[in-house]
């Protein structure tokens, strides 16, 4: 992923707007037992309390990571019952990667977020 998904520039963009990248070395480093990384390379989603929402693991070409990372944000905004500011995470999954193996999730958390919006 150096080589072909961290330099593109949508996802630098992306994480240097929404997120902190920390790089750990799964051999030595406490952060890959804590979240339970077996393989390299894998991409964990946490919230300001370090609680994951969700892990990219293997590969991940950008229109993969990039949606990875909207639903580890969304999840995360779900979890502090934040529907209306989740909704957009995966309404981006579903217009800008249509695709993306996470769109069938995304599609139903997304609905999901609709209806607690509005109760």
């Amino acid at each position: 992923m150096d080589t072909v998904t961290y330099p593109d520039s949508r996802i630098v963009a992306f994480v240097s707007e929404f997120m902190i990248a920390v790089r750990a070395n799964v051999s030595t480093s406490r952060l890959a037992v804590d979240f339970g990384v077996r393989q390299t390379p894998t991409v964990v989603v946490t919230d300001g309390q370090g609680k994951e929402h969700h892990q990219a693991v293997g590969f991940q070409p950008p229109e993969e990571l990039l949606p990875a990372l909207l639903f580890g944000i969304g999840k995360a905004l779900m979890a502090v019952r934040r529907f209306s500011l989740a909704r957009p995470k995966f309404d981006g999954i579903l217009a800008g990667y249509p695709t993306s193996r996470l769109a069938p999730e995304a599609r139903k958390l997304r609905d999901f977020c609709r209806q607690r919006a509005v109760e």
